[in-house]
C-alpha cells in the first residue's frame, strides 16, 4: 500500500479553535460538522455519527445516523496527517467509491435502478471515477455501445405486438454553441473586446452566455430574455 502525505485541504486552521470554517449555513469543526441544530462527529478515521433523524429534504429514504467503513480501501493512497474530519471524510469517500461498483463491475446507477445509465455513468466519470476506477469506468461505457461503436440501450425490449405507429424523423440542430460575444446589455463586442456601437445580438447567435457549456432547458429562455434586453437597449438609442 502506498503511503503519501497529502497537504491539508483546509488552510488557515487555528489551533486554538474547534471551528475550522464557518458559513451562514454550517460550521466545519476539526472533528465534525454542525448545521442548524444537528451535529455530525468523527469517532475515528473510519467512522462518523450524526444526531440527524429522518429523511433529507427531497429524499425518499431515511438518512443513516452512522457512517462506518465497510469495504477494503487498502489499495488506495492513504491520507497521513490533517484534521480528524479530513481523514474520516477521505477514508469514507473511498468506501463510497467501492460501494458505487455493482457485482458485475459496472458503476452503480442507484439503489432503486439497475443497469448502466448513460447520464449517471457520465457524471461518475466526470467526478474522477475514471481515474480511481479506470477499468470499471471503461466497462460501464462499453455497455452503451455495440461492437461497431454504435450507441445501444440494453434496457430496451423488442415489441412483438401492435398497434404500430410510424412517424417521419428529420435531423435538426439541438443547440448552437459559441458565437458572437456580447455584453450584459446585449451589445456586440469586436475581436478586440470593444463594443460595436449600435449592434446587438441575442439567442443562439451569441456565445459565452452560459460559460463553456450551456445550461439545460435554457435555449428559449436565453433568446427571450436577452432578446428583450437587446430590444430595450435599441429603443433607448
Amino acid at each position: 500500500m502506498r503511503k503519501i502525505l497529502l497537504p491539508l485541504l483546509l488552510l488557515g486552521v487555528s489551533c486554538g479553535s474547534d471551528v475550522v470554517y464557518r458559513t451562514a449555513s454550517y460550521e466545519l469543526l476539526r472533528d465534525g460538522v454542525t448545521q442548524a441544530q444537528y451535529t455530525a462527529r468523527v469517532l475515528s478515521d473510519t467512522e462518523i455519527v450524526s444526531d440527524f433523524t429522518g429523511a433529507a429534504p427531497g429524499a425518499d429514504s431515511v438518512v443513516e445516523q452512522r457512517w462506518r467503513l465497510g469495504t477494503d480501501i487498502s489499495a488506495y493512497p492513504r491520507l497521513s496527517g490533517g484534521l480528524p474530519v479530513e481523514r474520516a471524510m477521505y477514508n469514507l469517500s473511498l468506501d463510497e467509491v467501492n460501494r458505487a461498483v455493482e457485482p458485475d463491475s459496472t458503476l452503480r446507477t442507484g439503489r432503486n435502478w439497475s443497469g448502466v445509465w448513460t447520464r449517471d455513468v457520465s457524471y461518475s466519470i466526470l467526478l474522477a471515477m475514471a481515474h480511481v476506477q479506470p477499468e470499471v469506468a471503461k466497462k460501464s461505457l462499453m455497455r452503451k455501445v455495440d461492437p461497431l461503436g454504435r450507441r445501444v440501450n440494453a434496457d430496451l425490449k423488442p415489441q412483438t405486438e401492435g398497434p404500430w405507429y410510424v412517424t417521419r424523423l428529420l435531423p435538426k440542430v439541438h443547440h448552437c454553441m459559441g458565437g458572437i460575444l456580447t455584453t450584459p446589455k446585449a451589445e456586440v463586442m469586436s475581436v478586440t473586446g470593444k463594443v460595436i456601437p449600435g449592434l446587438y445580438a441575442a439567442g443562439e447567435a451569441t456565445g459565452g452566455v452560459h460559460g463553456a457549456v450551456r445550461l439545460g432547458s435554457c435555449a428559449i429562455t436565453d433568446c427571450i430574455t436577452n432578446g428583450m434586453i437587446a430590444g430595450r437597449e435599441v429603443a433607448k438609442r
